[in-house]
């Protein structure tokens, strides 16, 4: 019989651990090794451990430092902190050991020889460099992977290899950056080499923990060493037989070296597996390599039902087959979600097969190609705009944008114009050419000018990024633009201003909302309610435990609400219907946030002696300066040419050479010009093709434009106005704006200014109106609920834009209806009633199986300003580094899992996940350990190949299948090693019909 867990107390809860997960939580301070196997709960050992430092030796919990591999484990393990320790949590040191690395140089880069505000390099830079070394695209992932083993193992590159390295690094560090395995390389160094740093560090935690022990390489494990080598309280949580990233430097040797270096005895060793049923278990223990490292006894304490299972199919169209067959069955059978099923395998090619298979049976399926915030290619575009607006002056920044941006051909078409800098490139290519890609190139060119000035304007980081995406970066649009001059800007809406301020103060004072039942309207409002406010806490009225003076009520019918202490208000409003009106109040709420671009700056324009960029001169230079919105000041100067004034010149602006003769030079006015200016910002319309060239080349002899940012109104115009006239005196009118004598340098300076307000004001306007598109599904299935018809025009065009959110794939509201409404009953509308008003079970069904470029922006949209309220920084400059620190980190993310969908996932990206239904395909000499493992009996590899696919069998809890083929891709596959040695033959798969 197991033995039971014991129950111990912490800060604020009690947590049962089995006796062994309760000595390594309780062990004596210094050092300890926890031996943890898949499913024996290291990750409660670990938070546990972390509450009995803080509970029983007194620790502070700034004291304390966990270190884990990746994000989403750092992400787990402060929620379960959270819970466990509530305030206290937040005082914690936990990230990843590259985010730790990344603080360390920040913080005293220039000892590591890294200039100050240097960037991280993603794949895309790295990429672009050695493309730009000449490098063949075929060669990049080896050569990245060699040159982070140089870096990290002390790997011999080849001689050529070694010349290709030095002038990769040259080349990041020109331009201010250094990649991801460098962030170890230098951090380590630099706690070897200098005392002082390495003191300060040591002097920041008493207590260091770290997760997935085995998968450190050796750099790694150097920097823990030093960090735990003052304190020695290293609590490390590892299992050897688990270690499956030695092509990524990892190695299980650390282990030994730990115990050695701390002079432990014997590590502690969780001996109970509460994931898996007993007979998964003891077919993966078996699998395993003779002894590696340390004598475990094991054992799994669930029993299941279903026996393990093998098939064997004459070639991986078969194996499909039985696979897809199988998994059908099961879900008939037994009715689990989908998101409890997986399908594991050594190569992609695989996983594609099946992806195909399961999308044409309409299964949702989600392919594990991973998960990387920057691999959203809105966020993508964003962050290499930040990095632009970061590195004005890397023109690699620039080419990072462009490839975001830019098609294939045109790119292509770039590479062969002869000029070194790739912006160069690109107007080069504009000048001369004329078509599409003259527009896209101009249109490029003005962003990128608008961007190298963004870090001067006003406010945080959440400015800049509207900044950004007020440049109409990127193809992607959000659902809403679509009918936006028929929405209503909630800011004039004075029911929706009062619920939304209502909803703010709940947030900030704490209290929770209560929502009462309304035939399960109630879903969609809870749902979008947390979104919206994800710190605000949101129940039901009928389920809440108790009810105060402080809590607000919502009323969703016009049934009399019961009797409570808390305020009650009606969610409805006469001109629209309940869910509308809530999304009008959120859309209130999140827009207070909002800003005008640029509140301070200086509007200028020129006139010039002809139109000819190259050599025209400057005759009339103006600007005024505008503050609050406001023209406060303003510059005016006619200025004497050294060449005549054309007649076609004269024709438009009026002024001839007699007219100027006497005027000051330019070289004269200038400084006066310059002084005018100072810091602020100079916005100009149209001004990147003619006036500030024509600038930059006048002013050259007298210090040209250095320091000097500009911001081309012409951008902002047309992300609002993509068709119609965009000339100065078109905006004008527009706008009402009088546009005083047109082609005189101040009039047109005014003018400039008062229209750029209007565009400001209406940016922001647009900006309320069209903001949480990600909510829209919420609106649709509450609209159908309510089932009433549109009330206005602005009702009629939000369910316009709702009405395919609420069925798409990436919506999970609708299932998070069917599952509450099963415990309701008859208090909710019918799903088949509320699908039939939505447009029908078959186009749901049929929603869910597609993508579209369209789910994209309003999701990504989202996620980009829930990432940015995490970054705690002083400053513009320091809040874009942090964001981008943030993102450029975020690749050691592992996979997320879908609850609606069948994950297919590598046996690598399997780790920390667990699912009941598991299907492993390949399971054949050649994919496992795989043709050169076998081949030349290459023993490192196959021992590792067997711990690889222990992995893989200890994510199942309840059903573990095993498929291999005869023959894959036309080829024979070479035999079943690892199955024989599971004491299995796999017959012939029958499939499932």
């Amino acid at each position: 019989m197991a033995e039971q867990p014991t129950q111990t107390g912490s800060q604020t809860a009690a947590v049962r651990f089995f006796p062994q997960q309760l000595r390594a939580v309780a062990a004596p301070l210094g050092p300890v090794l926890v031996l943890a196997g898949p499913g024996a709960g290291k990750t409660r050992c670990l938070t546990g451990r972390i509450g009995h430092l803080i509970a029983h030796f007194g620790a502070t919990p700034a004291k304390i430092c966990a270190i884990t591999f990746t994000n989403k484990a750092a992400q787990e393990i402060r929620s379960r902190l959270e819970q466990e320790l509530k305030d206290l949590a937040e005082h914690l040191t936990l990230g990843t050991i590259h985010s730790l690395c990344l603080d360390l140089l920040r913080a005293f880069g220039r000892r590591a020889g890294l200039p100050s505000g240097f960037g991280v390099a993603d794949e895309a830079h790295q990429r672009l460099v050695l493309n730009r070394l000449g490098v063949h695209s075929r060669r990049y992932r080896q050569l990245l992977t060699l040159f982070g083993r140089r870096r990290l193992q002390g790997y011999e590159l080849t001689a050529t290899d070694e010349k290709l390295f030095r002038r990769y690094q040259e080349e990041l560090r020109s331009h201010y950056l250094i990649d991801y395995d460098e962030i170890l390389d230098l951090a380590r160094k630099l706690l070897e080499s200098s005392e002082s740093v390495r003191a300060e560090y040591q002097a920041r935690w008493d207590h260091v923990l770290i997760d997935e022990f085995q998968d450190l390489d050796m750099t790694q494990y150097a920097i823990v060493r030093l960090l735990a080598e003052r304190h020695r309280s290293l609590f490390a949580v590892g299992d050897e037989e688990q270690s499956i990233f030695s092509w990524r430097g990892a190695d299980p040797r650390v282990i030994e070296r730990f115990l050695d270096d701390f002079a432990i005895a014997e590590p502690i060793v969780l001996d109970i597996n509460c994931r898996c049923s007993k007979g998964i278990f003891e077919a993966a223990r078996k699998i395993l390599p003779p002894c590696e490292l340390f004598e475990k006894q094991l054992i799994a304490v669930r029993e299941t039902t279903f026996p393990l299972r093998t098939w064997a199919a004459a070639d991986e169209v078969e194996e499909v087959e039985w696979v897809l067959g199988d998994l059908q069955c099961d879900l008939a059978e037994h009715r689990l979600p989908r998101g409890e099923y997986a399908i594991l395998y050594r190569t992609h090619e695989i996983g594609r097969r099946f992806e195909e298979a399961l999308i044409a049976a309409g299964i949702p399926c989600q392919l594990g190609k991973g998960q990387a915030l920057g691999d959203d290619p809105v966020i993508g575009q964003v962050i290499a705009a930040l990095r632009v607006v970061l590195h004005p002056d890397s023109d690699l920044e620039v080419e990072c944008l462009a490839r975001t941006v830019f098609p294939e051909t045109l790119l292509a078409e770039l590479q062969r114009v002869p000029v070194d800098s790739f912006l160069a490139r690109v107007r080069v290519h504009a000048e001369q050419k004329a078509g599409p890609d003259t527009a896209a190139c101009w249109r490029f060119l003005y962003q990128v000018e608008n961007l190298k000035g963004l870090g001067r304007i006003q406010g945080g980081l959440a400015d800049v990024v509207n900044a950004v995406l007020a440049q109409g970066l990127g193809a992607y649009e959000n659902p809403l633009e679509r009918g936006h001059e028929q929405l209503e800007d909630p800011e004039t809406l004075p029911a929706a201003r009062e619920l939304g301020e209502e909803l703010r103060r709940a947030a900030a004072g704490g209290a929770q909302v209560l929502l009462t039942r309304a035939n399960g309207l109630e879903i969609p409002v809870r749902v979008m309610i947390q979104r919206a406010l994800p710190g605000l806490a949101v129940r039901y009225l009928d389920a809440a435990p108790t009810v105060s003076a402080t809590d607000l009520v919502l009323a969703l019918g016009a049934d009399d609400v019961p009797p409570t202490p808390a305020r009650v208000l009606r969610l409805e409003d006469p001109e629209r219907c309940r869910v509308a009106h809530l999304f009008k109040a959120l859309q209130f709420v999140e827009s207070r946030q909002y800003r005008k671009l640029l509140a301070d700056y200086v509007a200028f324009d020129t006139e010039t002696t002809g139109k000819d960029v190259e050599t025209c001169e400057v005759i009339e230079l103006a600007a005024v300066r505008v503050g609050g919105g406001r023209v406060a000041d303003s510059f005016h100067a006619l200025i004497r040419p050294g060449r005549s004034v054309s007649p076609g010149a004269t024709m438009v602006h009026g002024y001839k050479d007699e007219d100027l003769r006497g005027q000051p030079a330019f070289g004269e006015v200038w400084p006066g010009f310059r002084a005018f200016v100072g810091d602020l910002m100079q916005v100009a319309h149209n001004g990147h093709r003619f006036d500030i060239p024509v600038l930059r080349r006048q002013a050259g002899p007298y210090g040209g434009l250095d320091g000097m940012a500009y911001f081309d109104t012409l951008t902002l115009a047309r992300s609002l106005y993509p068709t119609g006239s965009l000339r100065l005196v078109d905006l004008a009118e527009r706008f009402g704006v009088p546009p005083g004598r047109s082609h005189h340098a101040l009039d047109d300076a005014v003018c400039l200014a008062l229209v750029f307000e209007k565009l400001q004001l209406e940016r922001l306007r647009r900006s309320r109106k069209t903001c949480l598109a990600d909510l829209l599904d919420c609106v649709a299935l509450g609209s159908a609920i309510e089932g009433r018809e549109p009330a206005s025009a602005d009702d009629q065009a939000l369910r316009q834009a709702a009405s395919w959110r609420g069925l798409g794939r990436r919506s999970p509201v609708v299932d998070t209806y069917l599952e509450e409404a099963e415990t309701l009953g008859e208090r909710c509308l019918p799903l088949e009633e509320v699908l039939r008003r939505m447009g029908g079970k078959p186009t749901w069904g049929r929603e869910k199986q597609e993508t579209s470029s369209r789910d994209r922006y309003a999701e990504a949209y989202a996620r980009l300003f829930r990432l940015m309220a995490r970054v705690k920084a002083d400053g513009l400059q320091e809040g874009v580094r942090a964001f981008l620190d943030m993102l450029a980190l975020s690749r050691s993310d592992g996979s997320g899992i879908d609850p609606e969908r069948v994950s297919l996932l590598t046996f690598h990206a399997t780790k920390g996940l667990e699912f009941s239904r598991v299907y492993i395909a390949g399971v054949e000499d050649y994919q496992l350990p795989g043709y050169y493992a076998i081949t030349e009996n290459r023993e490192e590899d196959i021992r590792e190949a067997r711990r690889l696919l222990y992995v893989a069998m200890t994510r199942a809890r309840d059903r573990l299948s095993l498929s291999c083929c005869r023959e894959r891709n036309g080829k024979p596959t070479g035999g079943t090693m690892f199955l024989e040695d599971l004491g299995l033959v796999a017959p012939r798969a029958p499939v499932c019909r």
